[in-house]
């Protein structure tokens, strides 16, 4: 830009002037950093980010225990967890509680099971 197109003002290092077509973009380039709807035009494609792997866990139950009774597993061990046989179970990614469910048999033959989704998780109040 020229002199004559831009002023500065040494008082807050901010245009003084700006010719109408300059004032134009520089509204536009504010709207896309502080509007969420136009931001998200403008962003770039989120496929490389839809893509990126994430830890699915299944929590059963959650139970603190003493390092020796810790230390006196062993194979055939075995652990009360508190969590009665249908109750449902969390489903965590990456750390976070997202959602719950319950166990469901899927192919009896190979002993799989799934999960089906009964609520979303709504914050961190969820138990």
């Amino acid at each position: 830009m020229t002199e004559s197109t831009l002023n500065s003002n040494p008082a807050n290092s901010e245009p003084a002037h700006l010719e109408p077509e300059n004032q134009v973009h520089k509204l536009e380039l504010q709207e896309q950093f502080t509007r969420p709807e136009v931001a998200v035009v403008a962003a770039p494609r989120l496929d490389a980010f839809l893509s990126i792997p994430v830890t699915l866990e299944l929590v059963l139950a959650s139970l603190k225990i003493p390092v020796s009774k810790l230390m006196d597993i062993q194979e055939g061990s075995e652990i009360d967890l508190d969590h009665p046989a249908g109750a449902e179970v969390a489903l965590v990614v990456n750390g976070s509680r997202i959602a719950f469910g319950h166990l469901f048999l899927i192919d009896q033959a190979s002993r799989r099971v799934g999960v089906r989704i009964s609520r979303l998780a709504n914050g961190s109040s969820d138990a």
